[in-house]
């Protein structure tokens, strides 16, 4: 609640004293009526003084901001030593990174390969879980390749000594008969 409201809350209460709390006569509408009048009056006066006092203040505004001067001399110095900065260390690290083996155009063409790659990536293989659970499956599929092929070397090593028995009994009836038919040839 504003102060400058004050007298036009307290005229409205004593207004509605007069003519609603006590005797009933005529002369006591015409005072509430003299009350509200003085109350408005107040409170009118209350806000020219207001008034008046934020129109001080704003002139004293005006008068500070009037004396401020812009700093150009500041921002020309810091656009030289910036000038003077990009001339000393940004140029020659540009030129250095031309004369550099790594060429520009090599640049944007790895930069391209990168998008590409996650363009065609799809977004589940950037999920952690992806990642486990495919490793999973690798050591899974790993371990039952590794039973199978121990498996196979075991099947491997019995046909081998199966097939050299045979080739030994292969190698004896051949011997027989080779005996037989040189006895038969003999004879």
């Amino acid at each position: 609640m504003k102060r400058e409201n004050i007298p036009i809350i307290i005229g409205f209460i004593l207004c509605l004293i007069l003519l609603y709390g006590g005797k009933e006569s005529m002369n006591n509408g015409y005072w509430a009526l003299v009350v509200a009048l003085i109350s408005v009056a107040g409170t009118l006066v209350a806000h020219l003084i207001s008034f008046r006092k934020d129109s001080n203040k704003i002139g004293s505004v005006k008068e500070d901001t009037s004396k401020m001067t812009p700093q150009v001399n500041n921002i020309d110095e810091n656009t030289k030593k910036i000038r003077d900065q990009v001339i000393e260390q940004i140029i020659p690290s540009i030129n250095q990174f031309k004369d550099s083996r790594i060429g520009i155009s090599e640049l944007v063409e790895d930069l391209r390969y990168q998008k590409r790659l996650k363009q065609e990536t799809l977004p589940y293989v950037n999920n952690m879980d992806t990642f486990i659970s495919g490793i999973k499956n690798v050591y899974d599929v790993n371990a039952r390749l590794a039973f199978e092929l121990k498996e196979e070397r075991e099947k491997t090593q019995f046909l081998t000594l199966e097939n050299n028995q045979l080739k030994a009994e292969l190698y004896k009836y051949k011997e027989k008969s080779f005996t037989k038919s040189k006895d038969e040839l003999e004879r």
